[in-house]
């Protein structure tokens, strides 16, 4: 919920980032939902709001987060 979908390059020294490519964009009404493979080979669901103009898919994107939104998850 609090992942933002941006252009490849993400925002300039942001800390908490993920490359990837935009595997499909499925329109939702109020929202589109992204599915995004990161490089790293996982496949993230990302909530894009109304009015934002994602890339087509197989386009690149940056998923980009706050340092607030991390939760840290134990085994």
């Amino acid at each position: 919920e609090r992942v933002r979908l941006l252009p490849a390059a993400g925002p300039p020294g942001a800390p908490n980032i993920a490359a990837g490519t935009l595997r499909d964009l499925a329109y939702r009404g109020e929202a589109s939902v992204a599915l995004v493979a990161t490089t790293g080979g996982q496949v993230l669901r990302v909530v894009v709001p109304g009015g934002a103009k994602p890339p087509a898919p197989g386009g690149e994107v940056a998923l980009a987060w706050d340092d607030g939104a991390n939760i840290v998850l134990s085994g």
